[in-house]
């Protein structure tokens, strides 16, 4: 009865462990100025989009300016193509954060 409850308890955690790592990437709206645009192929020839913006942080009181890369996927990266340098970038986007560093990926164009 006590390994029964035991194990219960286990996959009771795990359950909930995963249901906050799900709800991890929020989407954000992106008003940021644009520091460099590339249109692309990939390997399979299909167009995408990368955009590196400036973004102001916070980090214990002190306060930066750090560069994050926003990608453009499908029919997003041709109606990205007329972004340039210079330009203010306005979209909807999913934030990730990878070993520190943070992304974004297009979900709509503003």
């Amino acid at each position: 009865m006590k390994k029964i409850i035991t194990a219960l308890l286990i996959a009771i955690f795990c359950m909930a462990t995963i249901a906050v790592a799900a709800d991890n990437n929020p989407d954000v709206v992106l008003e940021a100025k644009i520091q460099s645009a590339t249109i692309a192929l990939d390997k399979n020839g299909h167009s995408y989009g990368r955009v590196i913006i400036e973004e102001k942080r916070t980090l214990s009181g002190i306060a930066y300016t750090d560069t994050a890369p926003v990608m453009f996927f499908g029919d997003l990266a041709d109606k990205a193509k007329g972004l340039k340098k210079g330009d203010t970038l306005k979209c909807i986007a999913q934030r990730n954060i990878y070993q520190g560093r943070v992304t974004y990926n297009v979900k709509a164009l503003m």
